[in-house]
């Protein structure tokens, strides 16, 4: 299971949680549905060949009609996965009490880490 040591912060460890809940809590096509609606907007601020591919990435898997391969992406480690969900298009499906949840999850993961670190000290 991926954990917050996993990530260079707990800022890039919650946006990981949030998709992860975010896949495991709601139904794909609702999530499918706000992406396609969101994605012109942030196609439109995004600036420079990079973002641009990665605005076509999403894209593309949110038509495919494979959902894995929207989960695949949303949940990716690797810095690809990681810059994809700075840009994620799922604003709005989640609940503000899903959200708050996680906040407090992903403090609440940081803690303990620290914690466990200081006792090694």
């Amino acid at each position: 299971m991926v954990d917050i040591t996993d990530f260079r912060s707990v800022e890039e460890y919650r946006q990981w949680l949030r998709m992860y809940r975010l896949f495991r809590d709601y139904p794909i096509e609702s999530i499918r549905h706000k992406g396609l609606e969101h994605l012109p907007g942030i196609e439109r601020h995004v600036g420079g060949e990079y973002f641009a591919k990665l605005m076509r990435d999403w894209r593309d898997a949110l038509w495919d009609s494979d959902s894995d391969r929207i989960r695949e992406i949303a949940l990716d480690t690797t810095q690809y996965g990681i810059d994809m969900r700075q840009i994620n298009p799922f604003q709005g499906v989640m609940s503000q009490e899903d959200v708050s949840r996680v906040i407090k999850d992903s403090r609440d993961e940081q803690r303990r880490v620290l914690s466990s670190a200081q006792s090694f000290v």
